[in-house]
């Protein structure tokens, strides 16, 4: 009898095991939903209860060097602000605003910009990262009619 209680109580507790719900103590959030223990975030947010926003380390007044080929190094300023979505950024230097995509936590990617100069179409496009430091890098790559014309570095901190 004794044995059969110990197989029953066995068969008890590896039901209860097997059983138990893995996202029973995960709180997701932002949206986020839990898979098997594991948050699946939505577009925007990570972590692991997706409570980091991507683009937040991001936003900010960036101070700092534009490196570009043929050029001395020349101070530069770049502000980066929220767009109209979570994934959304613009990127303002001297002037010109450039919209950007939010790819992951604090990296973009430049939305390709074409425009037409003096019979040349030049295509300005890049990425950005925020370093691991704090500080921010940001490559602009240009085209001359399809043609890869260089690359501008911006690097600096807020």
């Amino acid at each position: 009898m004794r044995k059969v209680f110990n197989l029953f109580t066995l068969g008890l507790i590896m039901a209860f095991f097997a059983c138990s719900d893995p996202c029973e103590d995960v709180s997701c959030q932002n949206g986020g939903a839990c898979d098997d223990g594991t948050c699946i975030c939505e577009d925007g947010y990570s972590g692991t209860n997706c409570e980091t926003e991507n683009r937040a380390g991001l936003i900010g007044t960036w101070i700092g060097f534009t490196d570009c080929p043929d050029e001395p190094a020349a101070s530069a300023t770049f502000i980066i602000s929220e767009g109209s979505t979570i994934t959304d950024i613009t990127v303002e230097a001297d002037g010109d605003v450039l919209d950007a995509v939010v790819t992951g936590p604090g990296t973009f990617s430049l939305t390709p910009v074409t425009i037409e100069v003096l019979g040349f179409v030049v295509t300005t496009s890049g990425t950005g990262v925020l370093q691991s430091n704090g500080e921010i890098q940001i490559t602009i790559d240009s085209e001359l009619d399809g043609v890869p014309a260089g690359s501008c570095v911006f690097s600096g901190a807020q």
